[in-house]
């Protein structure tokens, strides 16, 4: 058709997204109630009572529109970190706040370094900007940083680094960080995307609100779709320096993050218990988990997030298909035709796994 000649060039290349459905939709798509989701990395323990009670208390206001500078969740963020509100930007899951560094910074030719294996919208924002995304290899399935700092040009605009890595579960620690923010040009943004920090039990682990600072050219970037079972709810945030906010507040969507969800991510903030909850099951499932699969003969990769990247040592699309017949949702990955990713559910959900698998095995 001739309206597709009038599409930007940097997208002609783009395919149109397949559709990532709810649970309660598929289930009345395939006329069944057992399915199990481990493929959206969502937490199964739902979300903080507390998120429940404020998002019924703030229906009424639902012909309102949003405090569009989201002030009273910017200073609960900002009181969490020990930061100002400046140095806070909400956004509609921290997938907006990628896109708006890509849309504030990133133009046509430059080069913004990724690596080879990790969470897809950063190359795709990239790309969208008309930028080169660079991508380096994974060294032991983690970032390799070192490869990275050698790689930064004169061109080199932003590097993403995603600690702890998607969908590997790896991470970076806070002493591989520290040497290589020291090595960056201070006009090279580096966006440190945490959406899974809250899982991490290493103590090696950045602190790296501690960056702000220090480095005026980094980003940190967090969601509460995790650790606060908010994935639905769409809120996540930016931590940076007021000059590096400001930036990004120049290219915004107005009211990108509705009144509920604003009100939700507020109460949330007020229930670490939920999230240690979540943690602690998600610490025990892991250890089932990898108990399990490797008494299966898997290996798997030692992960710091709420999923597990298997080696399978056989066709992962094979078993992939095997695991949906039986009402199962995993990932794989075409660069890696042996492995497949599962989350981390319910212990009920992961028998269901480890039930079917040794099935397919057998």
């Amino acid at each position: 058709m001739g309206v597709e000649k009038l599409l930007r060039e940097e997208v002609t290349g783009f395919g149109v997204p397949g559709a990532m459905k709810p649970k309660y939709r598929l289930e009345k798509e395939r006329r069944r109630s057992d399915l199990v989701m481990l493929d959206k990395n969502e937490n199964p323990y739902g979300f903080s009572p507390q998120v429940e009670k404020a998002l019924l208390e703030s229906i009424r206001y639902g012909n309102l529109y949003p405090d569009s500078a989201m002030t009273e969740l910017s200073e609960a963020i900002a009181n969490r970190y020990g930061v100002g509100e400046e140095n806070v930007l909400v956004g509609n899951g921290s997938s907006e706040l990628i896109d708006l560094l890509a849309k504030a910074f990133v133009a046509k030719g430059d080069e913004v370094i990724i690596a080879d294996f990790t969470f897809f919208l950063f190359g795709q924002y990239v790309k969208l900007m008309g930028g080169k995304p660079v991508l380096i290899p994974l060294r032991d399935w983690r970032y390799d940083l070192e490869a990275v700092a050698a790689a930064v040009t004169p061109r080199t605009k932003m590097i993403f680094v995603c600690n702890p890595n998607n969908p590997t579960g790896t991470i970076v620690t806070a002493a591989a960080v520290e040497k290589f923010l020291a090595q960056m040009p201070p006009d090279v943004i580096v966006v440190l995307d945490e959406a899974y920090a809250e899982f991490v039990t290493d103590p090696a682990f950045p602190q790296s609100a501690g960056y702000l600072g220090r480095y005026p050219n980094v980003v940190v970037l967090r969601t509460f779709s995790k650790a606060y079972g908010m994935a639905g709810l769409r809120v996540g945030y930016a931590l940076a320096g007021e000059a590096l906010i400001n930036c990004l507040k120049r290219v915004v969507t107005l009211f990108s993050v509705n009144a509920l969800s604003q009100a939700a991510a507020v109460a949330a903030l007020t229930d670490q218990e939920f999230v240690a909850k979540s943690r602690e099951g998600n610490r025990t499932e892991k250890e089932y988990l990898y108990r399990e699969l490797q008494s299966l003969g898997f290996d798997c990769v030692p992960s710091e997030t709420i999923f597990i990247l298997v080696d399978l040592h056989r066709s992962a699309s094979e078993v992939f298909q095997a695991l949906l017949d039986r009402g199962i949702y995993t990932n794989i990955f075409p660069p890696y035709p042996q492995h497949i990713r599962f989350s981390v559910g319910s212990r009920a959900d992961n028998e269901r796994l480890v039930a079917a698998l040794r099935e397919i095995v057998e």
